[in-house]
């Protein structure tokens, strides 16, 4: 069975055919023109795109990881980010289902993340499981016994939002956008010349001005991860970040803060998926 798959991003929408056992049979990459022609025309890119591919594999439904808070019973996007102007309401399970004539299911795109790494990637076998990525902003998802925990109103494991200090909130202070921030006031560059990648490879020259504001990201990001481990205390911990971030400095960091008997039952997991950060 195949199955046409969307991951729909601020500025992109990446796409593919998968098979029932998680193989990725072709992935493309598309726009997301939403703020151009708004969501009508949004969704009749993804009718285009699943209407190409159909006419090559026998599709059996459409699965849709998308920025935002998620009724994932009805399929209607409860709250989108900005940079998605009308998104917030929109029924876009049925609306796919109706153009399509294919079940449609729509997740949260940072829980499709985590499915994905409890299926086929660091979190296969562990009974609980917190998935983190960090990104323009931090995102969350917990699961328990093969389950996402979506919450009363589809919007637990919004991790970001929480305030670890009177600064700001977690992803104000430790997500890519923070550490931009920093570093380009460090060297006096506007923040539209640095990028995450940018930033870490600069780091591993003779220039040392991005090393405090590492390090601050890395000591930001230990807090907010203690935080959730003695809240949730899960078997593991799974997550996305640079893969030039030091692995061995994040466990430092992160011991510093938790109790030896959290930690022990704890791992940190780098994503092998590449979309998530395991506690």
């Amino acid at each position: 069975m195949h199955y046409m798959c969307f991951d729909i991003g601020g500025t992109s929408i990446k796409y593919g055919v998968a098979d029932e056992k998680g193989n990725l049979l072709l992935k493309g990459e598309t726009p997301n023109i939403i703020v151009e022609t708004g969501v009508d025309g949004f969704i009749d890119s993804l009718v285009s795109v699943t209407n190409t591919y159909r006419q090559k594999y026998d599709l059996q439904g459409i699965a849709v990881s998308t920025a935002g808070v998620v009724d994932l019973d009805k399929g209607i996007v409860l709250y989108a980010p900005k940079y998605f102007p009308g998104y917030p309401g929109t029924a876009l399970g049925e609306r796919l289902k109706k153009h399509c004539g294919l079940p449609c299911t729509v997740e949260n795109d940072v829980n499709a993340a985590a499915l994905g790494e409890y299926w086929l990637g660091a979190g296969q076998g562990a009974k609980s499981l917190f998935c983190i990525t960090v990104g323009t902003g931090i995102g969350g998802c917990a699961i328990l016994d093969g389950k996402v925990i979506h919450g009363a109103a589809f919007c637990a494991g919004e991790v970001g939002l929480q305030h670890i200090s009177l600064e700001g909130t977690w992803e104000e202070m430790a997500s890519t956008r923070a550490l931009i921030r920093n570093v380009a006031k460090a060297k006096g560059l506007p923040e539209t010349e640095l990028d995450g990648k940018k930033i870490f490879a600069m780091a591993q020259g003779s220039d040392a001005d991005e090393a405090p504001a590492i390090e601050k990201q890395m000591e930001d990001l230990a807090v907010g991860i203690a935080n959730i481990c003695y809240i949730l205390n899960p078997e593991t911990r799974n997550g996305s970040l640079w893969a030039a971030a030091s692995q061995p400095r994040k466990r430092i960091c992160i011991q510093s803060w938790i109790m030896p008997c959290a930690k022990d039952c704890s791992p940190l997991c780098t994503s092998v998926l590449h979309c998530v950060l395991q506690l």
